[in-house]
This record gives structure tokens, sequence and C-alpha cells, in this order.
């Protein structure tokens, strides 16, 4: 498991952490969100017990331009102290599906306590502090609509002052359709009018942070409105989205759930994506209405979640309020199926909520964490019909008590069963009071529990706590402040959710909807049992044939895609990464090395890409560049020569005429003829391009290592591990997070990208080597 993590600070708020699909983990902490990244083990080096880089999204400047904005006082009906008088820290956090960041990685949302709405980006290196990219309040006060409510009380400047204040906020899963990959995802954003505003980020071709509305609506009536406008006690909050289900040709609809003055409500967006560029968004009917509610309207709805994909073909929904957890099921065809009640005695609020994956078909758990440390865990079966666990009911888990107690004898548990148990975060948590009572020698201790988040594949459960002196008074200061990440397995679950899973049949995730620096934490967590698991699925994977007569492009078809899909979403070919990532779990980590079936299914696509792409000069390079890698290196695969011969034959009519491509061709006859003779001996010294030139000397490059380019006169450089091209500008080039190999492509400005160059870089956008993130030097 994860070694436990121990940050100098203390969470202001419950529901502190969220996991990224880039196996992030954030927490809050007033000015800062600490974000611990997973540190993966490198090729020749020991391999560490820290198995995160702590890094920041740093808000303290933030904070300080806050200080120093003039905030003109606000009158009597609609005066907010903490927009005006607030410290700013970080209330609200939620991270983006992978695509919506440079490089494909996530974006983290912050709301902060003054009611402002900021996206942060990574920048530079792994373990580099975070960026804020986006300031969403502006946008928040002056768009265009306005929504029902009597207009005659409320004047332009007080509308734009509250809805510039957000309140809540919630990133959506990704709707992956057909053409878009990357699929698309929402930010609904509940501001202090009572609206909650949806925004929609998109990586377009110029600007690869495009941010707009696309629709905005109020789930109330106009009474309603018109009685709790900048009532403090009222927002809307919990905001969550559940998983989105097809439904109509290209029409998908997803649950937004949220609670407001103690009761749960849902609303229905629509998303149509018949245009991938622009996909039209709507809210159908009223909101779901009054399905769960809390003791009152004065006492809080602690947290909702849903179950990320679907269980027993149904949504799966939980709420948790004072005295009881509710699980609430929902058809597709949108109506609850069932809803149970699980009784608890949690009087104190719920500081983490979260559903975690079963190996028992159909059958999910749910785990909630107080503030007291206490903790409910429930498994359930869902069927067609029933909410039903006759093998598992509820069970509430309090921090074990000071003083022993007489136990009734049982059978000893396996040195399995022992493992497990000792494994489960309760334990592990039990485990962290014990020693503290022991290094300061009292009695009894109390354990503060700020959030829980389960990890993007389902199998680690990170929980925020600190521990504190149960019968003596506590003075803390800033330099002794505590608060420990552990993590454990969840009682009970042992699988991993059913789209992002390793599967006997062959099935497995893919580097757009998953990282790689995921999979190989969750290895590092779970150890030999799920590694094995991998290794079985993806052996089993790599030995299948090469066929490349499989890879063939269609007139009209959207080449972005075409490149992607028999490349980066090609199960074979993720067989292959995955089992070559995990040489980085061993005890001496051994480097990831060349794979041919990974290079020959690029390079055959590329290939086969249409040629109106390579009119360009850059995209010449690339498919001169991928056609000598053909017919020096991967000759044997089928089909091959071939096409580097058309290519070749294509440049020998597109180039000028002093440029020909007569010692390529004479290779590839070399390589296709039976004769003793040879047409040309290339030997082991390769042979001098006429089109490819030394940057420094004009000279022509010799093609003998798929690594290092080097001209007659002796300069060396640096291949690109995608393209094959020399790297001569090393500010423009990507490096890998996982295996480290370098590629040209950066969100370098003054980069002109267009053709086969532009279509290259788009659609392989994580490593093809291991399906790791790339970062760049940002300067």
């Amino acid at each position: 498991m994860l070694k436990t993590v121990r940050l100098k600070l203390l969470p202001t708020v419950i529901n502190c952490l969220s996991w990224s699909p880039e196996g992030a983990l954030a927490v809050i902490s007033g000015e800062d969100v600490v974000i611990l990244y997973p540190k993966i083990p490198q090729a020749g080096q020991r391999v560490t017990k820290q198995n995160f880089y702590i890094l920041r999204a740093n808000m303290r400047k933030l904070i300080i331009d806050a200080m120093e904005e003039e905030i003109p006082p606000a009158p009597a009906p609609i005066y907010s102290i903490g927009e005006e008088q607030g410290p700013g820290y970080g209330k609200v956090i939620a991270w983006s599906p992978l695509g919506l960041s440079r490089y494909r990685r996530s974006l983290l949302a912050v709301v902060s306590t003054n009611y402002k709405i900021y996206i942060f980006e990574p920048v530079g290196r792994m373990s580099d502090d975070m960026r804020v990219v986006h300031d969403l309040s502006p946008m928040l006060a002056d768009y265009d609509g306005l929504p029902k409510g009597n207009e005659e009380i409320m004047e332009e400047a007080w509308r734009k002052r509250l809805r510039a204040r957000c309140t809540g906020m919630a990133w959506s899963m990704a709707c992956v359709t057909e053409g878009n990959r990357w699929g698309e995802s929402l930010v609904a954003l509940a501001n202090d009018y009572l609206e909650i505003v949806l925004f929609r980020f998109s990586m377009e071709r110029v600007s690869y942070d495009r941010k707009e509305i696309v629709g905005h609506f109020v789930p109330f009536t106009e009474e309603n409105v018109a009685k709790y406008l900048g009532k403090r006690l009222t927002h809307v909050s919990n905001l969550q989205w559940s998983p989105w289900v097809h439904y109509e040709d290209k029409k998908y609809w997803a649950f937004l759930a949220y609670s407001w003055n103690g009761q749960i409500m849902v609303s229905t967006i629509i998303m149509d994506m018949e245009d991938l560029n622009s996909p039209k968004i709507a809210v159908e009917g009223e909101p779901f209405g009054l399905f769960g509610k809390a003791v009152s309207q004065r006492h809080p709805v602690w947290s909702l979640t849903f179950v990320s994909e679907f269980i027993g073909d149904q949504i799966v929904f939980a709420y948790a309020v004072q005295t009881r957890t509710t699980i609430v099921t929902f058809g597709k065809d949108r109506q609850i199926k069932q809803t149970i009640d699980f009784k608890n005695d949690f009087m104190e609020p719920v500081s983490g909520l979260a559903f975690a994956p079963s190996e028992t078909p159909d059958t999910v758990v749910m785990q909630t964490l107080t503030i007291k440390g206490r903790s409910q865990i429930i498994t359930c079966t869902i069927s067609a019909d029933i909410v039903s666990s006759p093998i598992s009911a509820s069970a509430i888990q309090s921090p074990p008590q000071d003083t022993a107690e007489d136990l009734t004898m049982t059978e000893a548990p396996t040195d399995e069963e022992l493992r497990i148990q000792a494994s489960t975060w309760p334990s592990v948590l039990a485990e962290m009071k014990q020693d503290y009572m022991e290094e300061y020698d009292i009695p009894c201790a109390a354990i503060r529990g700020y959030g829980l988040a389960v990890s993007p594949l389902g199998g680690i459960t990170a929980v925020a706590a600190s521990l504190h002196p149960k019968d003596s008074l506590e003075y803390i200061t800033g330099n002794n402040e505590k608060t420990s990440i552990l993590f454990g397995i969840t009682p009970g679950s042992s699988g991993s959710w059913s789209r992002l899973s390793f599967h006997p049949d062959g099935t497995m995730p893919n580097p757009t909807i998953i990282a790689t620096e995921t999979i190989l934490q969750e290895a590092q967590a779970l150890g030999e049992t799920y590694s094995n698991r991998i290794f079985a699925v993806t052996s089993a994977g790599v030995a299948k044939d090469f066929n490349p007569g499989a890879i063939q492009y269609t007139e009209g078809e959207n080449v972005n895609e075409f490149l992607a899909k028999h490349v980066l979403l090609e199960t074979t070919g993720n067989a292959h990464r995955y089992l070559s990532s995990l040489k980085l779990l061993e005890k001496r980590p051994l480097p990831i090395p060349e794979n041919p079936y990974i290079i020959g299914a690029s390079i055959i696509t590329a290939l086969r890409a249409p040629r109106h792409l390579c009119e360009d000069k850059q995209s010449k390079r690339i498919l001169y560049s991928m056609a000598c890698v053909g017919i020096m290196g991967l000759y044997r695969v089928p089909g091959i020569l071939e096409l580097s011969k058309e290519a070749f034959k294509w440049l020998d009519e597109h180039t000028p005429e002093d440029t020909d491509f007569k010692l390529e061709l004479d290779i590839i006859d070399l390589r296709t003829r039976d004769e003793e003779t040879p047409v040309v001996d290339i030997g082991n010294s390769g042979f001098v391009s006429k089109f490819e030139k030394c940057r420094i000397c004009a000279q022509g490059m010799i093609w003998r290592d798929l690594r290092i380019a080097e001209c007659t006169n002796g300069h060396r450089f640096s291949r690109c591990a995608m393209t094959f091209l020399p790297i001569t500008e090393p500010m423009a080039t990507r490096e890998c997070g996982v295996c480290r190999r370098m590629v040209l492509g950066s969100h370098q400005e003054g980069i002109i990208r267009t053709g086969l160059l532009e279509a290259v870089w788009a659609s392989w956008e994580a490593c093809l080597h291991c399906g790791g993130r790339f970062w760049a030097e940002d300067s």
C-alpha cells in the first residue's frame, strides 16, 4: 500500500480531498491546495519510499490581489461578508476529465471562500506548482440572458453582483462519442442568484483553452427566487454529476444533483453531439423533484455522490444527512427504481462520502467518514427489481476504544485475510491512532476526519485525518499543524471500476480515459495481486498477431480519429504499453524498450494518411522519416515496404528536381529481392539522405539509428520518439512523465502546425510507448 503522507497543515473545510484521472490527489488547506502527484520509479534509480511529489495550486497571490481590489459595499439586501471580507481560501475543488489541459492533462477547479472560481493547470515538470489559467467570476457576472424572477425588485448592478458569486461547482464526467475520443464535459457553477450556469471547455486548434457558457437555468419557482435571493443559508451546494446516458441518435443525458434548503434535487441535462465542434446543451423539464431531504430545512445535507459507472444497468446515487445515509437508484428511463435508508447515529458532519467498486457483479460499496473519524461501510447489490444485500449489511465502524474489551473467540483468520484486513483504511486509521497514543504516552486520543476519496481506478481509498489528545487541552501553533493522508483498501472491495479494469476477456483501458501514471500508482499500492492481473491480461493481448491490413483509411474519415484509433486506442498496442510499463515496478526498474509493434502500427497508420496532408515542408519531412524507419528497422513487417515505396515515389514527384530518392527505392528493392547480388550495400553504416539535411552545416543526414540523427560532418541530434525527426530546438519538445522519452510538439508560440504535422501532434497526445502524460518547460 502507498505510504502515509504527513503534511504540515490542517484542512479548513470538510470534503477536502479530490483524486484526478492522472492520479493526483488534491487537498484543500487554507490559502493553498496541496497536490500529491504520483512519483513513477525511473529506470536505473533505486525505488524510494516516497510515492508522491508534493506541489501546490497556490492561491496566496490571488488572496493578496483580492485584498488590493476595491469592492464597493453592497446594499443590505445582498450584502455578503464572504465576498467583501472573506480570506479567499479554498472551499470546493474538482478535477476535470483528461484532455482539457495542455498535453491532455487535467484541470483543477477551485471555489474560494470569497465566492471566486479559479481554474488551475499543470505547468512544466510533474513536480512544479500549478498556475491559474482562468478566473471565471467575471464571466459569471456578464453572461447574456435573464432568468425568471421579479425584475422590478432587482437592479442590474445587484443582479451582476449576485451572479458573480460562485457558491458551488461540479465537473461532469466525459461524454465520449464516436469521433470525439476525449469526450465533452461540462462545469456546473451555482451562483448567489439561485442560478446554475453550465460552462464548456474545449481543446481548439488555435487556442487550447477555449471556454464558453453553454447554458444556465433557475431550478426554483419565482416565489422562491424572490423570497430567498441573497440568503446565505439557501445557497445551492453539493453539486454532483451522474454518468452520461446515450438515448437517441447523438443525444445524451446526465443528472445534475444538488442540495438546497435542506432538500436534494435533480435536473436533467441534455447534450446533442450532432455538431462535435459545438454541442448543444439544454435543460429538460423541471427539476426532478424532491427525492431526498434532511431532518428539516434547517439541517444540512452533508454530501452527495454518484457511482461513476452503471451498476446493474442503473445509475446509483447516495446522500448523507444526520442519522442516515440513503442510496437511490435510477433506471435509464430516468425513473427512481429504489430508495433505501441506512440508519446510523452520526450527529456530527459527514466529511467524506464515496463509492468503491466490488468484484461481485452488480455490487458497489459505499463508505462514509465523519469529522469524528467514525465510518459506515455499506455493501449493496443492485438488481433490476430491488436493492438488497443479504451477504453484507450496513456496518458502523467507530474508532477503536482505548481500553481493551473481552472478545469472543472465533475461528482464526488466514494469513491472507489478516493481510487484507490490515490493509483496509479503517485498520490503518486505527493503527495510526495507537501509534499516536504510544508516541505521546497518553491514554486516549481523538480522530478528526477531514475528507475521503477513492482513486480513479477504485482500488485505493485516501483519508485525510489528524490526531489530538482526548483528555487534555491542546494548543496548536502553525508549526505543529499536522494532517496525515493515509491510504488503504475499502473493506469488502477488491476490484476496479468495470470500464477501467483489465478483464480476462482482453478488454482494458486506454490512454484517453486513464493515465498510465494512475495504473502504475494502483499497481504500486495493491502489489502483486493487481500487477499479476495486468500481466496476465496484457500477456494474452500481446500474443495476438499484427494485422497491418486492418489499418485502412476511408475517404472522408476524420484523420485525427483515424490516427488515434489504430495507435492509442488499439487494444493490442495498449497491451504492449502496459506490459512494458510494469518493468518500472521491479526492484531494479528497467527502461521501457522500443516496441516494434507500437512503432510499426504508428508508421503504417501515418503512411496510410491521405497525401493532401503532406503538401507543406514539415509534413513531407515526417512522411520521409516514417518511410525511412520502415525500410531500415521494420522492413519485415508485412506491407510496410510497399507503403514506404509509395511514400518515396510521391515525395519524388513533389520535391525539387535536385532531390531524388533513388537510393531509398534501391534499398526497398534490396529488401524484396532474393538474388545474391544486392542492388546497394548499406551494411551497418546506413545511408546518407539527400532529402534530410543537417540544420548546422546543411550536409546529408545518415540513416542508421532510430534514436540518434547524425550528419556526415558529425553533428548529432536526438530523434523524436514519435515522428523520428531530429530534435534541433530543445524548447519545442515534450517529455513523457513515465518513460522519459522526448518528442516534438510543445505548445511553444510561433510554431506553425499544418497538414500531417498537425494531425500527428493532435492525435498522438499521450506517449506512444507507455501511454504516459507529456510535460514541457514553460519558458
